[in-house]
């Protein structure tokens, strides 16, 4: 699904895969892009500041409702936690609403309201014969008040706030996965600067695990990351990582891609789809960007990428002649 975003006059576009990752590190353009998205399916009202960003955004090439997707982003972790506390808006008050909805749980409740009623008659005819016309109020839906002042804790006794972002990032999928089990809605999920939060093997398999999630709903996941390393590649997310940097750069499928490092490379040389997704993940956040300081393969074909991205840098040394000369810009000999 592809994305269109305006901003004044410039337009920016990425893919929408059930895995995105927005690489690089322009910072500023990444996030018109994803303040756009998410603002244009929140339903919320625009701000007087907020003019450039109505109806900017475009899904294969329409303005859709802004109702087509429901979104949730996590800028931070105390959004993250926010999200599983137990408050009015937060995905984990949805989730135990459903529990509490459950037949065996309605039944018991009810045996609760019972014998609270019985105590609240009991209670105010004591207060009428003591101290005269007042009594005391109840009504069932405070039984729900009671279960929103719970404390919140992890099984070992800790609370949220003391364990690691990942085991939050984890009980957070784990929650959307039991609500959407029971309502299954078309969402996009954004995880925002993701990778200040979390350890880069921890990255990987989060967003592994979001993959496998994908498989099952209709529901679309989202990564912005900066630093290196912070990508996770297989050849059917590709064409989902989009890297925003002086240029911004959509990968094309793995099969374009080798055929593009076959027949660019400055000598007779042919990369496996595993060396070439190494590689490339080595490379990701540089790319469209000057400046970049690499190992030669890795240097090479992120060359080759800024190349075509009319970006042209060089460097002195490299021990194959045949890598020296293209990464100079010399003819090979």
């Amino acid at each position: 699904m592809n994305v269109k975003i305006q901003y004044y006059n410039s337009w920016t576009e990425f893919y929408l895969k059930p895995i995105t990752q927005l690489c690089g590190q322009n910072i500023l353009r990444k996030n018109i892009v994803i303040n756009s998205f998410c603002k244009y399916f929140s339903s919320e009202k625009y701000a007087e500041y907020e003019q450039n960003y109505i109806d900017n955004t475009y899904l294969n090439g329409e303005n859709v409702g802004r109702r087509y997707f429901k979104v949730i982003r996590i800028s931070s972790r105390s959004q993250l936690l926010n999200a599983l506390n137990i408050g009015k808006t937060s995905l984990l008050n949805t989730y135990i609403k459903k529990l509490v909805n459950d037949f065996d749980c309605q039944n018991k409740l009810e045996k609760i309201d019972e014998l609270l009623s019985q105590i609240y008659i009991e209670l105010n005819n004591e207060l009428k014969q003591s101290i005269g016309k007042i009594e005391l109020d109840y009504n069932v839906s405070e039984l729900w008040d009671i279960i929103q002042k719970a404390d919140l804790k992890m099984t070992n006794g800790e609370y949220l706030e003391s364990v690691s972002s990942i085991e939050l990032l984890n009980v957070f999928i784990n929650v959307l996965v039991g609500i959407l089990e029971d309502e299954p809605v078309k969402s996009v999920i954004v995880f925002d600067n993701i990778d200040h939060l979390i350890a880069l093997k921890e990255y990987r398999q989060f967003v592994s695990k979001c993959s496998e999630i994908s498989d099952r709903f209709d529901i679309y996941f989202i990564f912005l990351t900066s630093l290196d390393g912070y990508v996770y590649i297989d050849e059917d997310n590709l064409e989902g990582i989009t890297v925003f940097n002086q240029e911004v750069f959509t990968f094309p499928s793995v099969d374009k891609l080798t055929y593009f490092t076959k027949n660019n490379y400055p000598f007779n040389r042919t990369f496996d789809d595993n060396e070439l997704m190494e590689i490339l993940t080595k490379i990701v956040q540089k790319i469209g960007k000057k400046n970049y300081i690499l190992e030669n393969e890795e240097m090479v074909i992120c060359k080759m990428i800024n190349d075509s991205l009319m970006i042209k840098e060089y460097r002195k040394k490299a021990d194959n002649i045949a890598e020296n000369c293209f990464l100079n810009g010399e003819d090979v000999l």
